[in-house]
């Protein structure tokens, strides 16, 4: 709860904040061309995280990544959609 009595507050203080600068934001200090090679940069992590669990991990839950191993932290247990449609109907 005592986040939710802090919540208006900093809703008026980021209208606030904006207000004294309504045309600064962020995407005006990064050009095209910076955004590009950004966007090129975080797809080069996922790919290089995503291959790494790939090759080291599947299909265990994660991959330990010094030992480059495997590790089963959901103990088997697997949730689908089809579980969730079934769960909310008995609830």
């Amino acid at each position: 709860m005592e986040a939710a009595g802090r919540k208006p507050g900093l809703i008026f203080l980021l209208l606030f904040f904006h207000s004294l600068h309504p045309d600064l934001t962020l995407a005006d200090s990064v050009t095209p061309d910076e955004a590009k090679l950004l966007r090129d940069e975080v797809c080069e992590m996922f790919y290089h995280a995503f291959n790494g669990y790939m090759d080291n991990a599947f299909p265990l839950d994660e991959l330990r990544p010094m030992s480059c191993a495997g590790e089963d932290t959901l103990g088997g247990y697997a949730l689908t959609l089809a579980s969730i449609s079934i769960i909310t109907k008995i609830n």
